[in-house]
């Protein structure tokens, strides 16, 4: 949890984490909620985000799989 180590609490760590990867818009809570925005956060926890949303557009295996040293070899 980098987001509960950055200083959040555990339900907007949770919320940001789930929102970002899943790319469905606010999460839960007052800091991210509905009537939040992300700007509150550290610029690493949007960071992080950023990486998070970029890996569930392209699907959470395929980004793994172009992680490995396997998949780039002959």
């Amino acid at each position: 949890m980098i987001y509960f180590f950055l200083g959040l609490d555990l339900e907007t760590a949770l919320s940001a984490s789930i929102t970002a990867l899943a790319n469905v818009g606010p999460g839960v809570g007052d800091t991210i909620g509905p009537s939040g925005t992300f700007q509150t956060l550290p610029d690493t926890a949007k960071w992080c985000l950023a990486i998070e949303m970029i890996l569930g557009r392209l699907e959470i295996l395929a980004g793994i799989l172009l992680l490995t040293v396997d998949f780039w070899r002959d």
